[in-house]
């Protein structure tokens, strides 16, 4: 009976519109850190110039370097839908749920519908991904088109493969990780022979044309603005193996353990030794022997994906490490680690046929409690509302008092500058 339900969809595209009904209250409320500068103050200079994706086609303190492709949809969606808070972040939203349904069609088509249904109740609830969900910030997008990528690739379809690895490259440099990593895929099946050299030289071509696009970018950007990457950013770099070391233990904190995903972590592991703790009474030797017969080529496209991203996981982490991050920079493999997480758990609990339904139970019990207890103000914790409820009160009562050319005194430049707009 339950898997009749869950073969409809009808449990996956109800999660699906209940995320957006709860999101739809976000809509007007102000922008928030980072959104208010610089990524909304960029889009809507690049509104008022004209969509574009030159460099230089908004100022360099606004665009931070980066790839503009974020920046260009959005101001292309707000010369149709309009320039207030509730036409700007309904776009953010519109391509959250979009994205939502592709979570969902992937993981169904990569494992079964009971995952795909419990990987869209990890993920859209969570924090780190619902308060994104409408921000005016590329996080999501870039995470988009990263699963995309990863999926064309599991399935064999490298032109659209191409096009997801382009279109994440002009959204964010990180993007690069993505690319990186699937052609370290594509070598490693060259050297087990799980495809020829003919195959690889195709992999080949649809990883370097991508490549070749986003160094056009930056040459441009060089001959434009004289340098490649921001300076400012340049300069965050880290230089010493202490704080790599550190951003490398932060980073496995965010996917793992914060925001109350330890107990997720725990839930997992607990679930997938209990429902295998016979074959742990065997010899080791013999473990690894079925795991190698297991993962010998060829390789179908669910263990591609799986391989995929269990590479793409340590190049994000190393990438990140050298590099300034903050929480919400994790959404590109916060995605498909719970995807693997919900495959993990769905396996487990079906030789425990009564406990899948508990655990539907149990994770909407824990979304609902961390409603409750993650309300620090950050962009990625659920305090940011009332950080933005804050915004408008301030507004509100500014705008009543006419003090519209007073002066602005704030101790937080991105408060001062979003109070300011």
């Amino acid at each position: 009976m339950l898997n009749r339900v869950l073969s409809t969809r009808l449990c996956a595209y109800g999660l699906i519109v209940a995320f957006i009904i709860l999101k739809i209250p976000h809509l007007s409320y102000p922008f928030f850190w980072d959104e208010s500068w610089p990524y909304a103050t960029a889009v809507h200079a690049l509104y008022e110039a004209g969509p574009s994706l030159s460099p230089s086609a908004i100022a360099p303190e606004l665009s931070r370097g980066h790839p503009p492709l974020f920046i260009f949809l959005a101001a292309s969606w707000m010369k149709v839908f309009g320039s207030s808070l509730t036409a700007i972040h309904s776009f953010p939203l519109c391509l959250s749920a979009i994205f939502a349904i592709c979570i969902y069609e992937i993981t169904r088509r990569i494992f079964n519908p009971a995952t795909g249904v419990l990987a869209l109740l990890l993920i859209l609830f969570q924090p780190l991904f619902y308060v994104q969900a409408s921000a005016v910030l590329p996080e999501v997008m870039l995470a988009f088109f990263g699963l995309l990528a990863l999926y064309f690739y599991a399935t064999e379809r490298l032109f659209s493969m191409a096009l997801a690895l382009i279109c994440s490259f002009y959204t964010k440099e990180t993007g690069l990780t993505i690319g990186l990593s699937l052609g370290l895929v594509s070598i490693f099946r060259l050297l087990v022979k799980d495809i020829d050299r003919r195959t690889f030289y195709k992999h080949l071509a649809a990883f370097v044309v991508p490549l070749i696009g986003i160094i056009c970018f930056f040459i441009i950007q060089k001959q434009q603005l004289g340098w490649y990457f921001f300076p400012f950013h340049v300069d965050l770099l880290s230089h010493t193996e202490v704080s790599r070391a550190s951003k490398i233990k932060t980073g496995i904190k965010v996917l793992f353990l914060v925001d109350n995903r330890v107990y997720i972590t725990i839930s997992c592991m607990a679930l997938l030794l209990l429902c295998s703790w016979r074959q742990m009474t065997q010899k080791w030797a013999s473990i690894i022997q079925e795991i190698k017969a297991a993962w010998r080529p060829p390789f179908s496209t669910t263990q591609l994906f799986i391989l995929s991203f269990l590479i793409f996981l340590p190049v994000f982490i190393v990438f990140c490490a050298f590099n300034f991050f903050i929480h919400r920079y994790f959404i590109i493999a916060f995605v498909p680690l719970n995807m693997l997480l919900a495959a993990i758990m769905v396996q487990a609990s079906r030789r425990l046929s009564t406990v899948f339904p508990m655990l539907l139970l149990v994770i909407g019990i824990f979304h609902f409690w961390n409603q409750r207890q993650l309300n620090e103000v950050y962009d990625d914790q659920l305090g940011a509302y009332d950080g933005m409820y804050v915004e408008q009160m301030m507004i509100q009562y500014l705008e009543e008092h006419y003090a519209y050319d007073h002066p602005i005194a704030s101790d937080a430049y991105l408060l001062r500058t979003q109070i300011t707009d």
